[in-house]
């Protein structure tokens, strides 16, 4: 009996070790669900792609508007929509450019382009031109600050993801260990 109890003391004592290795193993890995675990990385992938996706197609669609506003071959055009550019002073830029365009065009039908109205409307366009091209590259700017960030945060959970693995394995060898003491 004595010898039974020296053991049971020793199995009492190796499985709170385990234990206390198992919960440091959880808590510093973050292990609480590996499988549950694994779908919310892969939603996340899937929500950051998809972000990665949308301000791609924005940089493109700023990169499209910076062309056609600072194409020399007809500086008198209007701009079409921005297409899911939502920055409120530039949507307010544009269609003030719109508008200047069709006050130049409407007085060019009864008047010449040396018109003092004309030149004064050509010199503002001008100016808001440039404006506008400085607010797209902002906006630009912005984009692709936030891509860089989605691309990293993308990197750290395609990591955790490739980890889920080996963390598994050592988890189930630890969970194996405590039902063999047991």
């Amino acid at each position: 009996l004595r010898f039974i109890d020296e053991q049971m003391d020793t199995v009492k004592y190796e499985l709170g070790g385990v234990e206390k290795n198992l919960l440091g193993f959880r808590e510093k890995n973050r292990i609480i669900d590996p499988k549950q675990q694994s779908v919310q990385y892969f939603t996340t992938l899937s929500e950051l792609d998809k972000e990665i996706t949308k301000l791609g197609v924005q940089l493109q669609v700023v990169d499209n508007l910076i062309a056609y506003i600072t194409d020399a071959r007809n500086p008198y055009r209007q701009v079409g929509s921005t297409l899911g550019i939502e920055e409120p002073s530039l949507v307010n830029q544009m269609g003030e450019f719109n508008k200047l365009q069709v006050q130049r065009e409407t007085i060019l039908k009864t008047t010449t382009r040396t018109n003092p109205m004309v030149v004064n409307l050509e010199t503002t366009i001008e100016k808001l031109r440039i404006d506008i091209i400085q607010n797209l590259k902002n906006v630009r700017q912005a984009y692709q600050l936030s891509v860089n960030n989605l691309n990293s945060r993308n990197r750290a959970a395609g990591q955790e993801i490739s980890l889920i693995p080996a963390k598994e394995k050592q988890l189930l060898d630890f969970q194996n260990y405590r039902k063999l003491v047991k």
